[in-house]
């Protein structure tokens, strides 16, 4: 039927949910956090201009104090040690070789001819040692220095059975030297009979102690062999 009465209302259709105002979601705290740092990092950016002009004008300064820091420049610089070394001043003249001290060469009061007679060893029992007579030595020397050949020694020793020279012979180098002291080492060695089969030690080294300028001592540091002399006298 028609009239002017309220205009009816019609139900929600079956399966919808009812109609709810719409109104705008609360902010989550961790939303809120977001927000908050945001604008702090909105601060922090705009002054980070300031912070990189500062830094670079730091950069400007270290620059401008480090060459007062150093010594050299220039070539100099590239010349310097890597290791922190500092470089040799410009004005400074390379110091000129210092003489060799005179501990490092033989003394010309060693040179000559010295020998000495030792007692070999007669009482050996032939096996494990050579029985033999009188041990002769005689040694040349001349001047020189520490590294260089600066005399022999001559070595002669009978065995007794056989009547065979059983000696060495040796060129010296000079080791070590002093006033009193000098040290020998075998650089070579034979056998001083030439025919002979066997073969001498090589290496061996001698420690001679000038005990007066015409006398010269054999000291048990050496490798001298048994029965060999203990001290050499200067040939006049």
């Amino acid at each position: 039927p028609s009239g002017s009465g309220p205009t009816p209302v019609l139900p929600p259709p079956p399966g919808e949910p009812p109609a709810v105002p719409a109104t705008a979601p609360e902010a989550s705290p961790a939303l809120q956090a977001s927000h908050a740092a945001s604008g702090r990092l909105s601060g922090r950016a705009s002054r980070r201009p300031l912070l990189l002009g500062a830094a670079a004008g730091a950069a400007v300064l270290t620059a401008a104090v480090l060459p007062l820091r150093f010594p050299w420049s220039g070539d100099e610089a590239k010349s310097a040690s890597p290791w922190g070394s500092p470089a040799p001043s410009p004005s400074s003249s390379p110091s000129p070789s210092a003489p060799a001290p005179s501990a490092q060469a033989l003394p010309a009061s060693w040179a000559g001819t010295w020998s000495g007679v030792g007692p070999g060893t007669p009482d050996a029992d032939g096996i494990s040692r050579a029985r033999t007579g009188e041990f002769t030595v005689t040694v040349t020397l001349h001047p020189g220095a520490v590294g260089e050949v600066v005399g022999r020694q001559v070595s002669e020793v009978k065995e007794t059975s056989s009547g065979r020279d059983l000696g060495c012979t040796e060129a010296l180098e000079l080791r070590q030297a002093g006033r009193n002291t000098a040290v020998f080492a075998a650089v070579t060695s034979h056998p001083t009979d030439r025919a002979a089969t066997f073969d001498c030690p090589r290496g061996n080294v001698y420690v001679l102690t000038m005990a007066d300028p015409d006398r010269l001592n054999l000291e048990s540091e050496g490798a001298q062999s048994a029965g060999a002399p203990a001290a050499l006298t200067r040939h006049r």
